[in-house]
């Protein structure tokens, strides 16, 4: 006669159980492992046999289990019903020196029938199966918060085919693109990247081949306002994962940042054309960490070959003339330690060439929140023409003053009058006898 089935499924069973023959209305102990011995804390010899409907043939002390209400109500149920049946017990419910489990955790009790094919004889295997609500608390909270990541966070997570198509799409796309999850599960992604950005998209999304993981360039997506967003996308390919089985794209957008960027970019433009317009020498110095920006004006102004861009402040300090670099170092920090905003100065500063020009200096103090001089812009102006020509009419006016002969200088225009006396010197005023202010006029 073949083995009943009950017996081969059993076998099977690492979980806690035992195997069961039903005569009647009752229900015989006929096989015990090793796992449920040790959990209910009996030995099998004392099991077998027993009906564990009615389990008087146990001791009192170890009746326990079988006489918990729930474990009789389902037994009966199943019995009854012919059915399997599957209810949660807690450990806290029976006595803490008999189960050999630690308290807080649940039994997961299941009653199933098996059915002979030949005689239709039924044998039941009542199995035992152990959760630590611990566990099943941290895998709720795991659970919790890939929630709140995925419906609550700030990137938009979808599953791809090796298409582009959408297999999932979290919640978070109506936040992003105020388009429903929904509309996008089965459609192509790349329907609805800018025409422009689409090739190279695809590009690199083909190269997920042969790469696990791939971080694409930031590209234009389609809204449900029909505007463009700027979204920035990490792909990782788990199609060797059964319970992903597809490309997850990790997006977010980032449109602020780009636009961000552009009109920075836009302010640098103008700021180099305006460097490149004007003969002054704009300057841009960033006092928290001492490097300082030079406009395209410094090379012209004093013939140096370096390219516009950052350089310690100490080379700016260091091309100042050495009478010059006490003063104006002491003028320039006492500005930014006292909360100043305005700074002028004149001094020489070292060209290319070893000679010195003349330059007045304008700079304006940027600060933080808090008062902190952060920044310092301005702009270095030659005035060295201008020097030699205030040294020259200095000198004609000691020639003019100190000469015995007589001077007289008149108004260029000439009026009905004649020509307008602007200015004589001394030696005019004893050769004609007239004062100066009888002369002028």
């Amino acid at each position: 006669m073949p083995l009943h089935p009950g017996y081969s499924i059993f076998n099977l069973i690492t979980a806690p159980a035992i195997l069961l023959k039903q005569e009647g209305k009752k229900l015989i102990v006929i096989e015990v492992n090793q796992a449920y011995e040790m959990l209910i804390g009996l030995q099998s010899e004392s099991l077998i046999g027993a009906d564990i409907l009615n389990p008087v043939n146990l001791p009192v002390e170890n009746r326990y289990f079988f006489e918990h209400e729930l474990v009789k109500s389902s037994l009966k149920k199943s019995l009854k019903n012919q059915t399997a049946d599957k209810f949660i017990l807690s450990t806290n419910s029976l006595p803490d020196e008999k189960i050999k489990v630690r308290s807080n955790t649940e039994l997961i009790v299941e009653n199933v029938p098996v059915c002979a094919p030949t005689d239709h004889t039924i044998l039941w295997i009542h199995s035992i199966a152990i959760n630590d609500i611990k566990s099943l608390q941290q895998v709720d909270d795991s659970e919790k918060r890939f929630r709140n990541l995925v419906q609550d966070g700030s990137d938009m997570i979808a599953i791809l085919d090796e298409k582009g198509s959408y297999k999932y799409v979290s919640p978070t796309s109506e936040a992003i693109l105020g388009i429903l999850p929904t509309y996008l599960i089965g459609k192509n992604a790349f329907d609805f990247i800018h025409p422009d950005d689409k090739d190279f998209v695809f590009d690199q999304f083909i190269k997920i081949e042969k790469n696990n993981r791939l971080a694409l360039e930031p590209f234009r997506f389609a809204s449900a306002s029909n505007e463009w967003r700027w979204i920035e996308t990490i792909i990782t390919d788990l199609r060797s994962d059964p319970s992903i089985n597809g490309i997850v794209a990790n997006s977010r957008d980032i449109t602020e940042r780009i636009e961000a960027e552009k009109a920075l970019l836009i302010s640098n433009e103008r700021y180099r054309y305006v460097t490149m317009a004007t003969s002054d020498a704009i300057w841009d110095w960033d006092v928290v960490d001492n490097s300082l920006y030079w406009g395209e004006g410094f090379m012209t102004l004093f013939g140096y070959k370096e390219q516009p861009g950052f350089v310690e402040i100490s080379s700016w300090i260091s091309r100042l003339h050495p009478e010059d670099i006490e003063r104006v170092e002491t003028g320039i920090y006492s500005l930014i330690e006292s909360g100043g905003t305005n700074w002028l100065d004149e001094y020489r500063y070292l060209k290319e060439d070893g000679s010195y020009a003349y330059v007045i200096d304008r700079g304006f103090v940027i600060r933080d929140i808090n008062g902190k001089a952060i920044r310092m812009v301005g702009a270095m102006h030659d005035i060295t023409q201008k020097k030699k020509e205030e040294q020259q009419l200095r000198l004609l006016e000691s020639m003019v003053k100190h000469t015995k002969d007589a001077v007289m200088i008149t108004d260029a225009n000439q009026n009905h009058s004649g020509l307008k006396i602007t200015y004589v010197n001394h030696s005019f005023t004893k050769m004609t006898g007239y004062s100066i202010e009888e002369s002028l006029g």
